[in-house]
């Protein structure tokens, strides 16, 4: 691990896994979340991997 912090501690899920979904073809947060299980777990960090995911998809699409 690179020592990066996970957003969603249930599945490990950091804000580099996140990018790479998107990279690789997630245009929306349900589909990053169904590619990385994050928020659904315990659900405690849904909101703040939702807003995280949703910044990265405006980057990645403009």
């Amino acid at each position: 691990m690179s020592g990066e912090k996970y957003l969603c501690p249930c599945f490990k899920v950091t804000k580099k896994d996140i990018k790479e979904a998107i990279k690789d073809g997630a245009s929306s947060f349900k589909e990053v979340r169904k590619r990385t299980k994050a928020g659904k777990g315990c659900g405690h960090c849904e909101c703040k991997v939702k807003k995280y995911a949703k910044k990265q998809l405006k980057k990645h699409a403009s």
